[in-house]
């Protein structure tokens, strides 16, 4: 073979290399030219959503002014005290600066105070002071776990002694003669501290709530037929009638319900009644909102019936389903 002849054959090769070369090159110079014109991933913003969210901070203002220029008067009320752990208690907070525990009980030491430093309330042996003010009724604090705790002053309800409801609204009922008789709602736990017993007041047949020395509270633990939560509560309202005997010690003498909630199985109704020493019989009702009756509380009872201090007469209970305020 000819010098000629083997350059004429090694030149289709050489144009291909070098073909192949520019195609290779040009790839890489428009893969390139993508790469700088990509967004970057932001490494802050990708190390922050992987780590643990971190508590919600309350908005930064001027605490000091704002608890400073808040008005006594609009304080008195219902509060609901929640922590980011899920624990969930009420209070009421009375104008004489007194305030109603969840369970009833009020004592001298209850006591709640307004300062520049912020709201605090004092319990028998501590005080808890919410020093950030982020709206009128709503204060917060960082507790020593870095959670916040927010306390809300919540909407009033009508009073106990003023709501009433037509037999025909009642979905269940308990009637305490000498023999309960039971509709829909049976009584529970009676062999703890939900003991009750037969008796009479005010010449009518009842059960008295029997207080047991270990406990500040008498109760009734009632449960609600599975049948009538078929169809879920929205709300509830108990019909509680009782005999307005005077309470042992002025200092108490509420009458209160806990109940099966969303905030947890004890949850206290905004409604309370004291005993007034009327030695009458008389009726109160009690609102429960958002009520889940999942027979949490003793003895698989959805509510619980509660007096402070004094032992408490029954007559009857009546339960009426998801109706509209009276």
């Amino acid at each position: 073979m000819t010098q000629k002849t083997a350059n004429s054959n090694r030149t289709p090769q050489i144009l291909w290399i070098v073909l192949v070369f520019l195609i290779v090159s040009l790839s890489g110079s428009i893969g390139l030219l993508l790469w700088l014109r990509a967004p970057k991933p932001n490494v802050t913003a990708r190390h922050t959503t992987a780590s643990k969210p971190s508590a919600t901070v309350p908005p930064a203002r001027d605490s000091a002014a704002s608890f400073a220029g808040l008005s006594e008067a609009n304080v008195p009320g219902r509060y609901r005290i929640a922590d980011q752990a899920g624990k969930v208690m009420y209070v009421v907070l009375n104008e004489d600066h007194t305030f109603i525990n969840e369970d009833g009980t009020t004592y001298p030491p209850y006591q709640w105070e307004i300062s520049s430093a912020g709201f605090t309330i004092t319990w028998q042996r501590n005080s808890t002071t919410w020093n950030v003010f982020e709206k009128p009724g709503v204060y917060s604090r960082s507790k020593s776990d870095g959670t916040i705790s927010r306390m809300e002053k919540l909407p009033d309800l009508p009073s106990a002694d003023a709501m009433s409801f037509d037999d025909k609204e009642v979905v269940a009922s308990m009637i305490f003669t000498l023999a309960i008789q039971t509709s829909g709602l049976t009584a529970a736990n009676t062999e703890g501290d939900g003991a009750i017993q037969p008796g009479d007041a005010g010449g009518q047949e009842c059960h008295h709530l029997i207080r047991q020395r270990s406990r500040m509270s008498a109760f009734l633990y009632v449960r609600i037929a599975p049948e009538l939560k078929t169809e879920p509560f929205t709300n509830a309202f108990v019909v509680v009638e009782y005999f307005d005997s005077p309470a042992r010690d002025p200092r108490n003498g509420w009458i209160s319900l806990q109940y099966d909630a969303r905030d947890g199985p004890y949850t206290s109704t905004a409604q309370r009644v004291k005993l007034a020493g009327s030695l009458k019989w008389t009726r109160a009702t009690f609102v429960l909102e958002a009520p889940v009756f999942t027979g949490r509380e003793a003895d698989a009872a959805d509510f619980r019936l509660c007096v402070a201090n004094p032992d408490l007469s029954v007559r009857a209970l009546k339960l009426v389903k998801n109706k509209s305020l009276p």
